[in-house]
């Protein structure tokens, strides 16, 4: 990898020479030599038009909600951003084949979106194993150097599937690899999920699998930008993650291994952008409000970062939120929230609340009441979105499709 390093000096200052004193060509020869060939200076400054973010999975609904109705409710709230689940297990057989059904269906979807200006991240945490399917469990880091080996095929197969994914849909050109790169609860060996990986395990993989991903992505459209998958503390920020009673630390902690095995050149590269061009996270602050502690907590992770990679990145909190029940004020906290980003966090480009609806399974986290029931209604919480986030427009829609209101 030094070696490498060195032949770029080489070619740099040669370029440089033959262009005499052309400063143009001399900056690109320095951000080669620096940060690699997927550095873009854009994404040093977060542009925070599209702070207004919200996670929202379209095909969970299972074609029983109007659309239409959705993504205009959106656009009345003010979200600007959408991370948009695109899961490979959903929309692939394999790393190669997809379900031209389902991808027909998305490309109508996202065309909606994009014509009402939208931005869209999509982020998939499955992968494909060699027995023949996805999940959100990795492969054991072990005989790691020889090509023909498990985890080497998986690996392989991983940077297939991106490129597969993202060479259909080239309407989308940011992509988030993975989730929650250093939770146990999504960073684990598929088939012993209790057998808790430490930091520095859950680190290399990770790495292995944002190395290979990017490449994938940017095989199949340059322009692309990949996001680290967004890490978390699931006991709360500031407070490190815990699975099956092993505390595995914070991640404060992680960026720092992290930063370490990408300089120790072991993964493929030395260029932190060639791993992810834009940072996240997810700040969840389960009892909180956006007060002084949530900022300074904000700020101790960027540093890490604007430190180890002698520039600034800009950042997306891709996932955050709070149940109706674990805060006094839900609907105040959402104003203080997107208050403190815009005038204390200048470095988050959008922040993606989770989420829009409540569902079966994870009650009370939306700011809409379930749209299967016939009085979807907006609670108190989506106003306050919308009012510290200028929309406009009603937000009390009927979003069950008009096949599923038949069949009820």
């Amino acid at each position: 990898m030094k070696i490498n390093k060195l032949f770029i000096l080489l070619i740099s200052l040669l370029l440089t020479s033959c262009n005499g004193n052309n400063l143009s060509q001399a900056s690109i020869n320095h951000d080669l030599l620096n940060y690699g060939e997927y550095y873009k200076v854009e994404n040093e400054t977060a542009n925070n038009e599209y702070l207004a973010g919200m996670c929202y999975m379209e095909h969970e609904w299972n074609n029983q909600l109007n659309d239409d109705n959705v993504l205009l409710a959106m656009k009345n709230l003010g979200v600007k951003s959408l991370r948009m689940w695109m899961h490979f297990s959903y929309f692939m057989e394999n790393p190669t084949t997809l379900n031209q059904e389902k991808v027909d269906k998305m490309h109508e979807y996202l065309k909606k979106a994009i014509d009402m200006n939208f931005q869209i991240i999509g982020m998939n945490h499955y992968s494909y194993h060699h027995e023949g399917y996805f999940s959100i469990g990795k492969e054991k880091r072990v005989n790691f150097e020889n090509p023909s080996s498990k985890y080497s095929i998986w690996l392989d197969d991983y940077e297939t599937s991106w490129y597969t994914l993202a060479n259909e849909f080239k309407e989308i050109t940011y992509w988030e690899i993975d989730n929650e790169l250093d939770n146990p609860d999504f960073m684990y060996i598929d088939g012993a999920k209790n057998d808790v990986l430490n930091q520095t395990e859950m680190a290399h993989i990770s790495l292995d699998m944002l190395y290979r991903g990017s490449i994938g992505i940017h095989k199949a459209n340059k322009a692309n930008n990949t996001i680290m998958g967004g890490l978390v503390d699931s006991n709360g920020l500031g407070k490190g993650s815990s699975y099956n009673n092993v505390y595995t630390g914070n991640n404060k902690e992680f960026l720092e291994i992290f930063y370490d095995l990408i300089d120790s050149g072991e993964h493929g590269s030395i260029y932190y952008d060639d791993f992810f061009q834009i940072a996240a996270w997810h700040p969840y602050y389960y009892q909180g409000t956006a007060d002084d502690y949530f900022v300074s907590e904000n700020n101790k992770i960027y540093e890490i970062i604007k430190r180890r990679e002698g520039k600034d990145k800009k950042v997306f909190l891709t996932e955050f939120g709070w149940t109706d029940l674990a805060v006094l004020d839900k609907s105040q906290n959402i104003i203080d929230l997107y208050t403190t980003l815009k005038e204390k966090m200048p470095y988050v480009e959008s922040l993606h609340y989770f989420l829009l609806f409540d569902k079966f399974f994870e009650n009370n986290v939306g700011l809409f009441d379930s749209p299967l029931n016939k009085d979807a209604s907006p609670k108190d919480s989506a106003y306050a979105y919308q009012k510290v986030n200028n929309g406009s427009g009603k937000l009390d829609f009927i979003f069950r499709s008009i096949e599923n209101e038949k069949n009820n």
